[in-house]
C-alpha cells in the first residue's frame, strides 16, 4: 500500500518564511556591525580628541568634548587682551549711538585708558550728585570694569580756584563715582580705589575761567599694564 505524501503547504509560503527568516537575520548582522562601528569610531574620537587637546581645535573651528562628539564651531575664547578690546569698542559704540561724545571721551595712552567726564555734566549742580542723564553710560562702564577684572582707579580733578576745598571737592565726586559703580553696577568694591587729585594734574594750564573749566574732570583709569 502507497504512503500518501502529506502537504506542507503552498511553495509560496515556505518561501515567505524562509526569506523573512534570512531578512531578520541579515538586518540584526547589520545592526550589530554598525553598533560595533559606532563604538570604534566613539572610541577613536575620543583618543583623537584627547590627543589634540593639548595641541588646540581642528582644522575648520572643530573639537571634541570629553564624550567623543564633534563640538560645532563657536565663538573662539579671548585672550586677555582680546576681551580689553572688545569692551572698549563696545564702550566706544555705546558713546556714539547715544550722542555723548562731547561729554565723555576715551584716552588711550601706551599703559592706560582714561574714560573722562567733564564734571559739569557728570555732576548736579557743580555738587556731587551724580546727575541721570549719566547713569547708563556709567552702567556701561561698570560692565566694562566687570569683564577686565582688575584694579581701576577713579581719579577727581578739581581747577585752581578756591584750592582750599579743590581736594575735598575732587576727592567727594571721585567717592560718588565709585558708590554708584558699587551700589548701582555691581562692581566689587575690590576693584575700585577713589583718589582725590584736586588741581594738581590740569589737563590745561590756562589762567581764564573758561581753561579751568576743562580741568573740573572725572577720570576712571584701566591700567594695562596692572591688568596684564
Amino acid at each position: 500500500m502507497s504512503r500518501e505524501k502529506k502537504d506542507d503547504g503552498p511553495v509560496e509560503d515556505k518561501f515567505t518564511v524562509l526569506f523573512t527568516s534570512l531578512s531578520v537575520i541579515l538586518l540584526a548582522f547589520f545592526i550589530l556591525l554598525n553598533s560595533m562601528s559606532i563604538s570604534d569610531q566613539q572610541r577613536k574620537r575620543i583618543a583623537f580628541g584627547s590627543l589634540i587637546g593639548g595641541f588646540g581645535i581642528l582644522p575648520g573651528g572643530l573639537n571634541f568634548d570629553r564624550e567623543g562628539n564633534i563640538l560645532l564651531p563657536g565663538t573662539p575664547m579671548l585672550d586677555k587682551e582680546g576681551v580689553e578690546i572688545s569692551a572698549i569698542a563696545h564702550l566706544k559704540r555705546y558713546i556714539a549711538r547715544n550722542a555723548l561724545t562731547r561729554d565723555v571721551k576715551i584716552i588711550e595712552a601706551d599703559s592706560t585708558y582714561r574714560i573722562e567726564f567733564k564734571a559739569k555734566v557728570l555732576f548736579v549742580s557743580g555738587g556731587t550728585l551724580i546727575n541721570p542723564r549719566f547713569f547708563r553710560v556709567l552702567d556701561e562702564i561698570g560692565s566694562l570694569i566687570k569683564r577686565l577684572n582688575s584694579l581701576v582707579r577713579i581719579e577727581g580733578h578739581a581747577d585752581r580756584f578756591g584750592t582750599s576745598r579743590n581736594w575735598k571737592l575732587s576727592l567727594k565726586r571721585a567717592i560718588a563715582a565709585k558708590d554708584y559703580l558699587v551700589d548701582a553696577a555691581g562692581v566689587p568694591k575690590r576693584l575700585l580705589l577713589a583718589i582725590g587729585r584736586a588741581h594738581y594734574r590740569p589737563e590745561t594750564i590756562g589762567n581764564n575761567a573758561k581753561d579751568q573749566a576743562v580741568n573740573r574732570r572725572i577720570e576712571i583709569v584701566v591700567d594695562r599694564a596692572v591688568w596684564q
